[in-house]
């Protein structure tokens, strides 16, 4: 009982910790490449 209304949570917990690392290696890409070409 326990389990089945706590897996939602663990399924929205799962996609936002997802959605971080995705959004910190596309910052550390983005630094990466900024850093990389010539700055005006």
């Amino acid at each position: 009982m326990l389990y089945t209304s706590l897996s939602p949570l663990m399924r929205l917990a799962s996609w936002i910790s997802l959605g971080m690392m995705v959004t910190l290696l596309a910052w550390m890409a983005q630094r990466l490449v900024s850093s990389k070409s010539p700055t005006r």
